[in-house]
């Protein structure tokens, strides 16, 4: 906030911790909600907060959707205090500042990120039942609408094909690859293939432009894609602008 008054910096201030303050009402209440839900209670922490939104509470240029990884150990789940651990240093944060980098932000200042289920669960998405993760993000979707309602703006990414399987429409691909122009794996994408998940066919009613997750992004294919696809999303979103 260096050069803002001192009265601006103070509601600033002020209007973050409302923010906050609300969202941990909202995601206690939903919490509570699942993890007494008699077929979801045994796969639901109920025990710890939701993680906190990442960056600014408005008007980001950039929002990212992601899902914290299922931790199994619960002293490591209590470890996780923002959403994807971006306060943290690590591989993902490494990442998410190169793609920023090449769409010309400031990860701390101008991107927020947020979960598409805010909750812990005790088990990976693989092992868990059919419609428990589903089941879950219906319950978070009011309060993820109204975060990117917060960003009307901004665009929006998505990280990780699990994710974009919980975003897309049944009419849409959930394979993050063929929004990258895949040809094979051991080239560029087309970039007169490259597209995003559509609003229409969205479930946030928003364009939405699908990244692989950290662990996918060292593939050759994706490492040879990526700068141009981020290029591509920067100048169709208008974050080149």
């Amino acid at each position: 906030m260096a050069g803002t008054p001192p009265a601006a910096q103070a509601l600033t201030v002020r209007l973050l911790s409302m923010a906050l303050s609300e969202y941990r009402t909202r995601a206690g209440a939903i919490i509570r909600e699942l993890s007494s839900h008699p077929e979801l209670c045994e796969f639901i922490d109920g025990t710890l907060p939701a993680p906190e939104p990442f960056g600014p509470t408005r008007d980001a240029r950039l929002v990212i959707l992601g899902q914290d990884p299922t931790v199994k150990r619960p002293e490591s789940r209590a470890r996780v205090r923002v959403v994807l651990n971006l306060d943290r240093g690590g591989a993902l944060r490494t990442y998410l500042r190169e793609v920023c980098d090449i769409f010309a932000l400031d990860l701390d200042s101008e991107v927020a990120a947020f979960n598409v289920a805010n909750n812990f669960f005790t088990a990976p998405p693989t092992q868990l039942p059919d419609g428990v993760l589903l089941t879950a993000v219906d319950r978070w979707m009011p309060v993820v609408r109204d975060q990117l309602g917060c960003h009307p703006h901004a665009c929006v990414m998505s990280l990780g094909e699990p994710v974009l399987e919980l975003l897309a429409r049944e009419d849409a691909s959930r394979r993050v690859r063929e929004y990258w122009g895949y040809i094979n794996a051991k080239v560029a994408g087309d970039p007169a293939r490259f597209r995003a998940l559509p609003g229409s066919k969205s479930r946030f009613a928003r364009d939405i432009y699908p990244f692989p997750h950290q662990p996918s992004r060292g593939r050759r294919f994706y490492k040879l894609t990526l700068p141009e696809y981020a290029r591509f999303v920067a100048q169709r979103s208008g974050l080149a602008a």
